[in-house]
């Protein structure tokens, strides 16, 4: 019953909150001092013990390790919320078992989950076991850590399932022993796939990584924090962090990035195997959330969020809605043109990069092209690499045709255009 009446009040909180059209500013972390800190990655992917991506799973723990920020240089856990492995084989899990058991110091608690996917293509169920070898926990299991709850859910033991009705009343129940040890602190669930209809990555049809089983259950806890990943979308979009009855956050990927523009999916741009991403969480003693996202072959931190009132609804600063109005139009640099050169038909067009205006990542360029008779040869679009550290200066499109002239504007993750930029070769 008091599940039921927490869900009510949050659906009505959410409602006034619209109603009201107040913006909730998000807040800087200054002066951020950790009463707990831990990593959470998903989706490694490791094929086998000569996977060169064993090294990125050493970076990111020896750099979350090396964190000493608030004064605070413990590393209280980490978590990997599934597709450890490529395809679930004994030398796969052997390969990740070897590894952390080699770098994961003892007073670090190890969070692990496997997925209804890759960690079990081969053997099915049996890499449930050894998601218990790895973490000497239940595949689906209940631990508290610094004072603060974390419930982790694995695939379900049917094969062709991905999880079950006893998993859900199993969530309830777990969840209603957290909240009752504190109702202010948050609770951090962890399960593969996106909840449907949160993060980046999740939305029902255009982006379709999203899973239902939980959703409504969670949406009766304004507390919990549920990090999931499986899209392998960037996690310093902003739209992967989530905000309604409850927080959704996207864990990217230690592989590859992938994208949704519009109606189009998996969208794989050049180069997005290059840059793995993991996130570093943290509490306060007032139960503020920090994320900070990194990249962990570069050691580098892409963005850097606070969540305040984590268990009031009504003020929701990364809410969608939120979101978008706190977000402003990319800007191109008075005087930027777009530059063309044509051979062997086809059709180089540069353009110097947009800047954001609101820091958040400028998300795309989209560019028209022109022949010499003003008709449109080209129309498409290039996602801006903003999932690495170090963003292109110029901005390079080659398109099939011999153009003339061309059109270019920026767009961020809310669809806000720049002003655009245009130039055309001259005979």
């Amino acid at each position: 019953m008091k599940a039921v009446v927490s869900f009510i009040m949050s659906i009505i909180a959410l409602f006034t909150s619209a109603l009201s059209g107040k913006v909730i500013p998000q807040e800087k972390a200054e002066n951020f001092q950790p009463v707990l800190r831990f990593m959470a990655c998903s989706d490694t992917h490791i094929g086998g013990t000569d996977d060169g991506k064993l090294e990125r799973i050493r970076k990111a723990v020896d750099f979350a390790y090396g964190i000493e920020d608030g004064n605070y240089s413990s590393l209280d856990a980490v978590l990997f919320a599934g597709d450890l492995t490529d395809s679930g084989t004994d030398e796969q899990f052997d390969a990740v078992r070897n590894l952390l058991g080699e770098i994961i110091k003892d007073d670090t608690e190890l969070l692990a989950l496997v997925a209804k996917g890759h960690d079990s293509t081969s053997q099915g169920k049996k890499s449930l076991e050894f998601v218990k070898s790895l973490t000497d926990k239940n595949s689906d299991f209940h631990v508290v850590i610094n004072g603060f709850h974390f419930i982790c859910i694995s695939t379900c033991d049917k094969e062709g399932k991905k999880y079950e009705e006893s998993q859900r009343i199993w969530l309830r129940k777990e969840l209603n022993k957290a909240v009752a040890d504190d109702p202010e602190k948050p609770i951090f669930v962890a399960h593969h796939e996106h909840v449907m209809n949160t993060v980046y990555g999740s939305k029902l049809g255009t982006e379709g990584w999203g899973e239902i089983t939980f959703k409504d259950i969670l949406s009766c806890y304004p507390q919990v924090i549920d990090i999931s990943g499986h899209s392998h979308y960037p996690l310093n979009d902003p739209r992967s962090i989530w905000q309604g009855s409850f927080t959704a956050i996207g864990t990217a990927s230690m592989y590859y990035m992938e994208f949704t523009v519009g109606s189009e999916r998996t969208i794989h741009p050049e180069g997005c195997e290059n840059n793995p991403q993991a996130w570093i969480i943290e509490v306060d003693k007032d139960n503020n959330v920090r994320l900070r996202g990194f990249d962990v072959l570069n050691e580098a931190w892409l963005c850097d969020n606070l969540l305040t009132n984590i268990t009031d609804v009504s003020s929701r600063a990364y809410s969608p809605k939120n979101q978008k109005a706190l977000s402003s139009a990319p800007k191109f640099e008075s005087g930027s043109r777009v530059t063309l050169n044509t051979a062997d038909g086809k059709t180089v067009v540069s353009f110097p990069a947009a800047s954001s205006t609101d820091g958040k990542p400028v998300f795309l360029y989209r560019i028209s092209v022109a022949d010499e008779n003003g008709k449109e040869i080209y129309s498409g679009y290039k996602i801006n690499n903003y999932w690495t550290v170090e963003e292109d200066k110029t901005v390079t499109v080659t398109i099939d045709g011999t153009g003339k002239s061309a059109c270019v504007y920026a767009e961020n993750a809310y669809e806000m255009k720049s002003a655009s930029i245009t130039g055309e070769i001259n005979k």
